[in-house]
């Protein structure tokens, strides 16, 4: 599989048109048209010596995932609950936090429902601030935004992963604990299903 990094996404607020647009189930594609595998993973990336050794997890709960099609519209990627570690192994398959067959063609924007986030310290739960960076119109309350260009071809897998960097992001004030969205997305492209 070749690795291309396709661009840096620095989380802000962004007004996005067409937010509250139907969303597509790719369930509902007829057969007859083509169609690619889209596979989404938030991963994080850090220096384990930076991240406090007391620090056990840092969890995010993502309620629906979604791709923006350029011509199809919004594509539900993931409508399952997923408690995510951060500090997970980002080579397994439990950061995948959407998977589905959708059109082939161009896509230019991520969602992330994020519902809930806490962080474990030496065995206990605390919560954890995280304000996304969506549309105060969007759909969901909170949550994560990428506008990235990338391209879904027939019958090849996708690889979308939305990189958390730890390091500069997650912070402690005191008790309080707190989740920035500074990220990278990196897209790879070009595997055969099953290869």
């Amino acid at each position: 599989m070749t690795r291309t990094t396709v661009g840096t996404c620095i989380f802000a607020l962004a007004l996005t048109a067409g937010c509250s647009k139907q969303v597509k189930n790719p369930q509902n594609i007829p057969p007859a048209l083509d169609t690619g595998e889209l596979r989404v993973k938030l991963v994080s990336q850090s220096d384990p010596t930076s991240i406090d050794a007391s620090v056990d997890e840092v969890r995010l709960r993502i309620d629906s995932v979604q791709a923006h099609h350029v011509e199809k519209g919004w594509v539900e990627l993931a409508t399952d609950r997923t408690d995510l570690d951060l500090l997970g192994d980002p080579s397994m398959d439990d950061q995948i936090v959407g998977d589905a067959q959708v059109w082939t063609g161009s896509y230019d924007r991520l969602r992330l429902d994020v519902t809930d986030s806490w962080v474990v310290v030496d065995g206990v739960q605390h919560d954890l601030g995280f304000s996304g960076n969506l549309d105060p119109l969007d759909p969901f309350a909170t949550g994560i935004s990428a506008s990235q260009d990338f391209a879904v071809s027939k019958d090849q897998e996708t690889d979308v992963d939305v990189v958390l960097d730890l390091d500069a992001n997650l912070s402690q004030d005191g008790s309080d604990w707190s989740l920035g969205a500074d990220t990278t997305v990196d897209v790879n492209a070009g595997d055969t299903p099953g290869h």
